[in-house]
């Protein structure tokens, strides 16, 4: 009986925070970057986040990734890393930008937004810029005055607002507040963690932008995507792709759902993918995908189970 190839057959895909602190990144440029590299070679790889493509580009430029996707501005932008091309994207409606830029300039909170090929921070308060670029992957560049960060919004189309305060204290208000009014605009807004949310184009999507990839190389079943959450999580990724696995770095992302989850450490996540890869390379025939089966990985780690109406309760006490 012929052998199957199984080589490019399946899609693994990373959802990444690139933003929390320096242990991230330390992460990311560590082992997850070797990791990223190696299945690149045997299976279609995807970073998806709701970072900028500048910032996610850099990660990849700087594991040495010559081939699969990034996936920036939870969904917004599509980018194929071996032809270093844009394939999709989707831009905030230009006379939703200024509207936007103004409601986040009145509740003081810091925008940072994405455009083309770069992007800016603006804030009214210069210790926001300070945390925020201490804990960003890449300095972004400041602008010092609202004229000119509004001149920049009008010159180029924006795909995302990364919206930060540097305080909890009463960011819920304000986001509460956002929220209220975002209806206005075309949109889409989704909480990242305690003082932080994104607001993004209403028709794009992380799960979007990823059945776009499936389509394109023939991948219909979604049994053949693997989903990582690895310190973001995306609800709709989460639902429908079944093969996942979270990690308690997600903590912040799991509030978006309504029942228990389940999480494994970060480093299990890792180590057993490291282990994967090797008995992959150590194989005799190297078509054969020997990547761990995700229940087996479960079974096998150190796992947490978070019941999150408990952990409200506690967190509450």
């Amino acid at each position: 009986m012929q052998k199957i190839d199984e080589r490019f057959t399946k899609i693994y895909i990373f959802d990444l925070n690139p933003g929390n602190d320096d242990i991230t990144k330390e992460f990311i440029m560590g082992k997850l970057s070797r990791i990223m590299k190696n299945i690149s070679l045997y299976q279609y790889f995807v970073i998806v986040s709701h970072s900028s493509l500048k910032v996610l580009k850099k990660i990849v430029n700087d594991a040495k990734i010559s081939l699969g996707y990034i996936v920036s501005d939870s969904g917004a932008r599509i980018y194929n890393i071996s032809t270093k091309k844009v394939i999709f994207e989707k831009h905030i409606e230009r006379n939703d930008v200024l509207g936007i830029s103004h409601c986040l300039t009145m509740s003081d909170l810091l925008q940072l937004i994405s455009i083309s090929n770069n992007e800016f921070i603006y804030s009214f308060d210069p210790m926001n810029e300070y945390i925020f670029s201490k804990m960003h992957y890449i300095n972004s560049n400041n602008v010092s005055t609202y004229g000119k960060f509004k001149e920049l919004l009008e010159k180029n189309s924006v795909f995302s607002f990364l919206c930060f305060q540097r305080n909890s204290l009463d960011f819920s208000q304000k986001f509460a507040n956002f929220n209220n009014v975002s209806s206005d605009w075309n949109v889409n807004v989704s909480g990242l963690g305690d003082s932080s949310f994104v607001v993004y184009h209403k028709d794009a999507s992380k799960y979007k932008a990823i059945l776009k990839i499936m389509e394109s190389k023939k991948i219909s079943n979604f049994q053949n995507v693997y989903y990582y959450g690895i310190n973001s999580v995306d609800v709709d990724c989460y639902n429908s792709f079944k093969n996942h696995l979270i990690s308690v770095s997600a903590y912040y992302e799991t509030k978006n759902f309504g029942n228990t989850i389940y999480t494994v450490s970060y480093d299990a996540i890792l180590n057993e993918l490291s282990i994967s890869l090797k008995n992959s390379v150590k194989s005799s025939n190297r078509k054969k995908n020997v990547f761990m089966n995700l229940n087996a990985l479960i079974n096998n780690s150190d796992e947490k189970t978070f019941n999150l109406k408990d952990l409200y309760q506690s967190e509450e006490k």
